[in-house]
């Protein structure tokens, strides 16, 4: 479950219960996400003035720690 807070988002693992709180980058990657990576980089290039190197890799990085977390899950 995930709740939006203006630039930020509260995860809620409804199976542990535990919140978990998603910055503006991360809500940002979450709500992005689903129109694939590229898109993802593109928007946080965009909004934030990173160049697509350090978009990409910060995006890459919370992607993992969501699946690490088991609130997201990896497609093939």
């Amino acid at each position: 479950m995930v709740t939006g807070l203006g630039d930020e988002a509260v995860l809620l693992d409804t199976g542990t219960r535990a919140m978990h709180t998603l910055n503006q980058t991360e809500w940002v990657v979450w709500s992005s996400i689903e129109d694939g990576l590229e898109v993802t980089v593109e928007r946080l290039c965009a909004q934030f003035a990173v160049d697509a190197d350090t978009a990409l890799a910060d995006a890459r990085e919370l992607l993992d720690e969501l699946v690490a977390s088991d609130l997201l899950v990896e497609l093939d």
